[in-house]
């Protein structure tokens, strides 16, 4: 005899892990999913033949910064700023969401700089249980910065970061060297003159034996510790063979082609934005995400820079460009909880969280989010399963999160 669920979702179209869409029931008990099919429940959603999909995990995501520092003069009080940020997140299909908080060099001001990191994960660690979303932290480390060596080591051994990624920025700004008005930009942004700016950039390239060594320091940490580590913006696959050695299993936006695909080799996972996706092409004339997902070199899409990217790429790689929906979904929720080491999510099945979307195509053809779940909690309620909800005509009796 099945026991008697939480919560049954029926009337809905289940994504399943064999990319097979099926009318199936989903049974839902203490957060987790724990069958398919008909039975018993205390609350019951009807979907209304909406898309059942899993819920988003978002590797990559610091569209938080402008709601944190809308101004590069303003900082917003950190539980007004991190609570929008949950609501976007939820309101997008996004159930697990890593927040990549930089540690820069570069910067005098700002969330990025000093001990504003810091002040950052102080607060964010604080407020992350009263949050909707899982939220993680990912911090993205920029090697040069060695001032924060010691810290960041510390809180690897505190078990504070969830995800560590090395960042290096110095070929990016020597690109930009020759254009003096994006120099001015770029000094201007961190509170410096051009000048300055350029002098900074002189001692980190003389830095770097130090940072390589420092980089090697953290990489064994973060093995012992067992968390997952990726590098950024790797130029080559020698850059990529030397990470994956140092145990960085995650290629984040690669430069070309040729880095990709020897992390694909390699066993690695390789990370592209969804917002180039969905533009069709790279803001720095890099790899086009659309082009890598159709031709199996991309295995992730992670938000970057726009929270609601990544629901609109999923889909419009299946609806526009025909991938099959699994293989787009997998971009976007199995492929980078499996990348994370997160084993409990990303996939609708017996046994794991119940971390879902159910989703409709709104009237501009857009697939939007109509309910969100996080183990099992309903977070979020929109789109016409509201109205319905509201008016009376649908039958919505599960709890929203407060």
């Amino acid at each position: 005899m099945k026991e008697r669920a939480d919560m049954l979702l029926s009337g809905g179209n289940v994504l399943l892990p064999s990319g097979d869409i099926e009318p199936i029931d989903v049974r839902i008990r203490g957060g987790y999913i724990v069958g398919l099919g008909p039975g018993a429940a205390l609350a019951q959603v009807d979907l209304g033949g909406r898309l059942l999909l899993p819920g988003i995990v978002d590797i990559h995501g610091d569209a938080f910064e402008s709601v944190v520092q809308p101004r590069p003069e303003t900082m917003i009080d950190l539980t007004l700023a991190l609570e929008e940020t949950d609501r976007q997140l939820v309101a997008n299909g996004v159930t697990t969401a890593f927040y990549g908080l930089s540690w820069s060099w570069e910067s005098n001001r700002g969330l990025r700089s000093g001990s504003e990191p810091a002040r950052f994960l102080d607060q964010f660690e604080e407020l992350r249980p009263n949050l909707r979303c899982d939220s993680q932290l990912h911090l993205r480390y920029e090697i040069h910065h060695l001032d924060a060596l010691e810290t960041v080591l510390q809180w690897v051994h505190e078990a504070r970061i969830d995800l560590l990624a090395f960042n290096d920025h110095l070929n990016y700004i020597e690109e930009k060297i020759e254009d003096s008005d994006r120099i001015g930009i770029l000094a201007a942004r961190n509170g410096q003159t051009p000048e300055e700016y350029l002098a900074a950039h002189r001692a980190m390239r003389e830095r770097y034996p130090y940072s390589l060594a420092g980089v090697e320091r953290l990489a064994e940490a973060g093995r012992l510790a067992a968390i997952p580590m990726a590098s950024h913006d790797e130029e080559s696959p020698d850059v990529r063979r030397w990470f994956h050695e140092l145990g960085c299993r995650i290629c984040e936006f690669p430069v070309n082609e040729a880095t990709a695909r020897h992390a694909l080799e390699l066993g690695d996972d390789v990370v592209l934005g969804a917002p180039n996706a969905l533009r069709g092409s790279s803001l720095y004339k890099r790899l086009s995400a659309r082009r890598c997902a159709a031709e199996g070199l991309c295995t992730v899409l992670a938000s970057d820079y726009y929270y609601p990217s990544l629901l609109a790429a999923a889909w419009d790689i299946h609806s526009r460009r025909g991938l099959e929906l699994g293989r787009a979904w997998d971009l976007v929720s199995a492929n980078p909880a499996r990348a994370l080491g997160l084993t409990d999510r990303g996939r609708i099945e017996p046994g794991l969280r119940a971390d879902l979307i159910a989703a409709e195509v709104g009237p501009n053809g857009l697939l939007q989010a109509a309910c969100t779940w996080t183990s099992g909690t309903m977070v979020y309620m929109g789109g016409t399963l509201a109205a319905q909800a509201f008016s009376g005509q649908g039958n919505v009796s599960g709890r929203v999160a407060a």
